[in-house]
């Protein structure tokens, strides 16, 4: 399934992964979309299908209703609002998507070419009712094209809506809901993943294949030839979700009493008593009477109950203080236990992503490793690094000569950066064998007679036609272009 984000500005293709039971997020950035803040959709796949759900920063919202989490459908569209007010559509399109095949058409010799929904366009093109009668129009001027916007909902470059008139420049990738144009000078490639498109081949003659080319294929086809290993299928589940870590938990705050509010209790009856004591003392030596021995009974009766009071405090004081200092040591080692266990997991999930993503995208080394592994297939091999790059143009060093005459599928790249991204362009896939490239290089001159790259490729012409047994050609002949 196809997931199209289209706003006023953007419009962006992203394919969801065949995966089951699993919770997806799709970031969109705010440089990309316009947005004052990265807004990451949530989705989730269960037995009804794929479904996004309403998450912080945003929420879903059909026919005017705001609801929770909507069901992915063919051409279904939803709405999606964040938070900031920021509004745009989510498209969803049920298809297989494989490697894109567009076919090329010659406009070497055109003045004007129309897209649109209608029967007049030389491609006419329909989806969901979301492309013009007259949706653009690529237009040819003495320096160059131009392509001219005339739809509602608009034409995108590089994911980006144009605006009014844009000159075209090579490699341009025209999209509008499904349709996809690639500009190259005085061709332009035409293809589609859904949706529907005719084109006036009568008109817009496409390129075909010259003689000489089809033959070369199906003389390749002849061979048995031996591909490289294809990018694994298989794609590990990669840990997404934010970590969240608790703050510890509060302490147990006990308020200190004054000293004299722990031990006061102690005096409450044995200042009454020693008191009554003391008067009772007074006025019998007043009165002329000797005290009795009862009487300073209660007065030591009161003093040591006091002291005794006094004793109690301080104790019970100093055991709270001992539960609170271990109530603290509990809480410590608990919340440590807890972020060791955080810590724990938080390794867990870095050492399964690092190795789901080695298995995923493995290094160019490992890619490039030459030889045969178990399975018999071939293998390349990085020899050296040129200012800290794999020198991809030693990868034939040590060929065995059997091998000179066999195809090898190459595919070149480029690793392009920019803003802090790295945006990987790919060639176009050739089958060629060194000993047909030996052959190119001598054709075209490209090193003078006697020197050491001339009888380098001229051995290695001859290595490999003798091997066979097949007669080898001078190389003042190849220089001539005979054979």
């Amino acid at each position: 399934m196809i997931l199209m984000v289209y706003n006023k500005l953007v419009c962006k293709e992203f394919l969801l992964p065949n995966l089951h039971d699993v919770d997806y997020g799709i970031r969109l950035y705010q440089d990309i979309f316009h947005l004052k803040r990265d807004v990451e959709l949530s989705l989730e796949n269960s037995s009804r299908g794929w479904e996004i759900v309403s998450g912080e920063t945003y929420y879903i919202k059909e026919n005017q209703v705001r609801i929770q989490r909507y069901l992915l459908r063919d051409n279904g569209i939803v709405e999606i609002k964040t938070m900031d007010g920021e509004r745009f559509q989510v498209i969803a399109v049920d298809c297989q998507l494989s490697f894109p095949i567009t076919k090329k058409y010659d406009i070497g010799m055109m003045k004007e070419i129309s897209v649109g929904k209608s029967i007049g366009n030389l491609i006419r093109y329909q989806f969901m009712d979301l492309i013009s009668a007259s949706h653009v129009t690529f237009i040819h001027h003495s320096d160059g094209w131009y392509l001219n916007d005339t739809s509602t909902n608009g034409v995108f470059c590089g994911d980006v809506r144009i605006k009014g008139r844009k000159k075209l420049k090579f490699g341009d990738h025209i999209e509008s809901f499904g349709l996809h144009i690639i500009f190259l000078e005085d061709m332009i490639a035409v293809g589609n993943f859904y949706g529907e498109l005719e084109i006036k081949e009568d008109i817009l003659k496409p390129i075909e294949i010259p003689q000489q080319e089809k033959d070369r294929m199906k003389e390749r086809k002849k061979h048995k030839e031996q591909y490289f290993h294809r990018s694994p299928r298989y794609l590990p589940v990669l840990h997404r979700e934010s970590v969240e870590i608790e703050a510890p938990p509060s302490p147990r705050v006990i308020k200190q009493k004054p000293l004299f509010m722990t031990i006061g209790p102690a005096f409450t009856m044995a200042i009454p008593m020693m008191l009554g004591c003391a008067i009772a003392i007074f006025g019998s030596r007043i009165s002329g009477q000797s005290s009795g021995a009862f009487m300073y009974t209660g007065l030591i009766t009161a003093v040591s109950s006091s002291l005794i009071g006094v004793v109690w405090a301080v104790l019970n004081l100093n055991y709270s203080k001992k539960e609170q200092l271990e109530d603290e040591n509990q809480r410590f080692n608990a919340y440590s236990n807890y972020l060791i266990m955080i810590a724990d997991s938080i390794r867990e999930k870095y050492c399964h992503n690092t190795e789901a993503m080695n298995q995923m995208y493995p290094s160019a080394k490992q890619c490039l490793s030459y030889g045969k592994d178990s399975s018999g297939n071939m293998q390349d091999v990085v020899f050296e690094t040129v200012d800290g790059r794999y020198r991809f143009t030693s990868v034939l060093v040590g060929l065995p000569v059997e091998q000179y005459k066999t195809e090898y599928a190459f595919r070149g790249y480029a690793v392009l950066s920019k803003n802090g991204k790295d945006v990987t362009v790919y060639g176009p896939v050739r089958a060629s064998s060194i000993y047909t490239l030996a052959q190119l290089l001598l054709e075209r001159g490209s090193y003078q007679p006697g020197t050491d790259a001339y009888k380098f490729l001229e051995k290695l012409i001859s290595d490999a036609d003798a091997l066979e047994g097949t007669p080898t050609v001078s190389g003042g002949d190849r220089s001539q272009g005979g054979e």
